[in-house]
């Protein structure tokens, strides 16, 4: 899934997630550089989860300026 807050307005979101554990993905992700796409994938399937960052790149390249990388 993917936030996002079309408006120029501040908005705050709230994720609880459960069973507890996988917001270690989240610190994972924050703490290591990954470089390899399939590194990435690895990451996520760690967890359980599929990591599309080739959706997040085009994200990135539309709103760039918006947020700092």
């Amino acid at each position: 899934h993917t936030f996002w807050n079309p408006g120029d307005d501040e908005a705050r979101v709230l994720e609880l997630i459960s069973p507890g554990g996988f917001e270690q993905l989240f610190r994972s992700m924050m703490t290591l550089v990954v470089e390899d796409p399939d590194d990435r994938a690895a990451a996520g399937a760690a967890y359980g989860a599929e990591i599309d960052m080739a959706a997040t790149m085009r994200l990135l390249e539309e709103h760039a300026g918006l947020f700092e990388l």
